[in-house]
């Protein structure tokens, strides 16, 4: 059976021009996903609640971002902060990157009028230092071996009687702590 493919995408064509640029619109909105991000200097302070030992401060780096999503047909939807991080993670840098060190803080809020609710698993990728390389907070060198290639954030969303929900719209923020990765050699001006 021999296909016109040139027939059929003109078909395609026209059957796209008939559509309502309202819906059209509409479809693009849904569609599309924004993502902010941006760095902050932070301090990051260490409670042993335990033992109730005095808490440890340095000085780190802080990643925030948010972004507005929507639920595929069976209520679920996969963020990666990795292919979100724009420039965020170089700019102003002069010898390294900043590299994602902790799983992050993470919160998701539905929109809508339907009751939703939204349950979320972190998923992370840990990748070693090669060996002439090393991770640095704004205090210096730390004794961190590895980083947080890529973290994942499968997002589910469910009607009120367990059964997921599919095409829900959701906000999402999320912070993450970041080291200076150096790799000898790597000086930008």
């Amino acid at each position: 059976m021999s296909i016109d493919y040139e027939t059929e995408l003109e078909t395609i064509r026209s059957a796209l021009a008939k559509i309502p640029e309202e819906i059209v619109q509409n479809f693009r909105r849904k569609s599309t996903i924004h993502v902010y991000s941006a760095r902050l200097d932070a301090h990051h302070a260490e409670h042993d609640f335990i033992f109730r030992s005095p808490a440890r401060c340095r000085k780190t780096h802080l990643l925030v971002f948010s972004g507005h999503n929507t639920t595929g047909a069976s209520g679920r939807a996969t963020i990666s902060l990795a292919s979100s991080l724009c420039d965020v993670e170089t700019e102003g840098m002069k010898e390294g990157i900043l590299k994602m060190v902790r799983e992050p803080n993470f919160a998701a809020t539905p929109w809508g009028t339907t009751p939703s609710l939204v349950t979320v698993s972190i998923r992370s990728r840990v990748h070693p230092l090669e060996s002439d390389a090393y991770l640095k907070d704004r205090q210096g060198a730390t004794d961190q071996e590895e980083f947080l290639a890529d973290v994942f954030f499968d997002v589910m969303t469910w009607q009120c009687n367990g059964s997921p929900a599919g095409g829900v719209e959701f906000s999402w923020i999320c912070t993450v702590e970041a080291l200076e990765l150096i790799r000898p050699g790597d000086y930008r001006p």
